[in-house]
Protein backbone atom coordinates (compact mmCIF):
# COMPACT_ATOMS: atom_id res chain seq x y z
CA UNK A 1 0.00 0.00 0.00
CA UNK A 2 3.05 2.35 0.41
CA UNK A 3 4.36 2.28 -2.84
CA UNK A 4 0.90 2.85 -4.43
CA UNK A 5 0.30 5.66 -2.28
CA UNK A 6 3.96 7.15 -2.83
CA UNK A 7 3.76 6.49 -6.52
CA UNK A 8 0.07 8.57 -6.65
CA UNK A 9 1.26 11.56 -4.80
CA UNK A 10 4.90 11.48 -7.02
CA UNK A 11 2.58 11.63 -9.95
CA UNK A 12 0.34 14.09 -8.40
CA UNK A 13 3.26 16.16 -8.19
CA UNK A 14 5.03 15.38 -11.20
CA UNK A 15 2.05 15.68 -13.11
CA UNK A 16 1.08 19.51 -11.99
CA UNK A 17 4.40 20.50 -13.14
CA UNK A 18 4.08 18.65 -16.48
CA UNK A 19 0.44 20.11 -17.19
CA UNK A 20 1.67 23.91 -16.06
CA UNK A 21 5.17 22.88 -18.78
CA UNK A 22 2.60 22.14 -21.94
CA UNK A 23 0.12 25.20 -20.77
CA UNK A 24 1.73 27.36 -20.18
CA UNK A 25 5.17 26.86 -22.64
CA UNK A 26 3.14 24.88 -24.95
CA UNK A 27 0.36 26.30 -25.85
CA UNK A 28 0.94 29.91 -23.94
CA UNK A 29 4.26 30.55 -25.87
CA UNK A 30 3.87 28.59 -29.05
CA UNK A 31 6.85 26.30 -28.25
CA UNK A 32 6.51 22.49 -29.76
CA UNK A 33 9.42 20.95 -27.54
CA UNK A 34 8.39 22.05 -24.12
CA UNK A 35 4.79 21.33 -25.07
CA UNK A 36 5.43 18.17 -26.34
CA UNK A 37 7.04 17.32 -23.19
CA UNK A 38 4.46 18.12 -21.02
CA UNK A 39 2.02 15.79 -23.24
CA UNK A 40 4.52 12.81 -22.95
CA UNK A 41 5.59 14.05 -18.99
CA UNK A 42 1.86 13.78 -17.98
CA UNK A 43 1.15 10.27 -19.50
CA UNK A 44 4.04 9.20 -17.57
CA UNK A 45 2.53 10.53 -14.87
CA UNK A 46 -0.91 8.69 -15.00
CA UNK A 47 1.05 5.76 -15.76
CA UNK A 48 2.94 5.80 -13.05
CA UNK A 49 -0.55 6.07 -10.69
CA UNK A 50 -1.90 3.17 -12.51
CA UNK A 51 1.26 0.84 -11.72
CA UNK A 52 1.04 2.03 -7.85
CA UNK A 53 -2.35 0.55 -7.95
CA UNK A 54 -1.57 -2.27 -10.05
CA UNK A 55 0.92 -3.04 -7.43
CA UNK A 56 -1.46 -3.00 -4.27
CA UNK A 57 -4.56 -4.54 -5.97
CA UNK A 58 -1.66 -7.36 -7.37
CA UNK A 59 -3.12 -7.29 -10.46
CA UNK A 60 -1.47 -10.00 -13.04
CA UNK A 61 0.04 -7.77 -15.09
CA UNK A 62 1.29 -5.22 -12.44
CA UNK A 63 5.40 -6.54 -12.56
CA UNK A 64 5.24 -6.04 -16.28
CA UNK A 65 3.56 -2.41 -15.74
CA UNK A 66 5.98 -1.22 -12.85
CA UNK A 67 9.21 -1.95 -14.92
CA UNK A 68 8.20 -0.48 -18.40
CA UNK A 69 6.65 2.19 -16.36
CA UNK A 70 10.39 2.73 -14.05
CA UNK A 71 12.51 2.83 -17.31
CA UNK A 72 10.19 5.09 -19.08
CA UNK A 73 9.73 7.32 -16.50
CA UNK A 74 13.69 7.48 -16.30
CA UNK A 75 13.81 7.88 -20.01
CA UNK A 76 11.44 10.56 -20.29
CA UNK A 77 12.55 12.74 -17.25
CA UNK A 78 16.01 12.48 -17.57
CA UNK A 79 15.53 13.72 -21.53
CA UNK A 80 13.65 16.76 -19.86
CA UNK A 81 16.60 17.11 -17.50
CA UNK A 82 19.01 18.23 -20.38
CA UNK A 83 19.72 21.22 -21.74
CA UNK A 84 17.81 23.49 -21.91
CA UNK A 85 16.52 22.25 -18.75
CA UNK A 86 12.26 21.92 -18.94
CA UNK A 87 12.60 19.81 -15.98
CA UNK A 88 14.02 20.97 -12.31
CA UNK A 89 16.39 19.24 -10.28
CA UNK A 90 13.71 18.88 -7.74
CA UNK A 91 11.15 17.44 -10.06
CA UNK A 92 13.77 15.01 -11.25
CA UNK A 93 14.95 13.80 -7.62
CA UNK A 94 11.17 13.00 -7.40
CA UNK A 95 11.05 11.35 -10.12
CA UNK A 96 13.95 8.93 -9.92
CA UNK A 97 13.03 8.33 -6.52
CA UNK A 98 9.64 7.38 -8.10
CA UNK A 99 11.33 5.33 -11.59
CA UNK A 100 13.50 3.35 -8.58
CA UNK A 101 10.71 2.74 -6.34
CA UNK A 102 8.32 1.09 -8.90
CA UNK A 103 11.34 -1.08 -10.44
CA UNK A 104 11.84 -2.45 -7.20
CA UNK A 105 9.08 -3.33 -6.69
CA UNK A 106 8.68 -4.61 -9.93
CA UNK A 107 11.51 -6.65 -9.48
CA UNK A 108 9.88 -7.79 -5.81
CA UNK A 109 6.96 -9.38 -7.49
CA UNK A 110 6.97 -13.11 -8.61
CA UNK A 111 6.67 -13.55 -12.87
CA UNK A 112 3.52 -14.09 -13.73
CA UNK A 113 2.71 -16.98 -15.47
CA UNK A 114 0.27 -16.29 -18.49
Amino acid sequence: MIVAVFSIIAAALLGFGAVQEFIVRGLGNGEVEPGTLGVVAAIVCVLIMFAGVAYARRAPYARTLLLVTGVVSLLVHGYGALPPHYIGRLALLVAVASAVVLIAAGLRLPKSSE
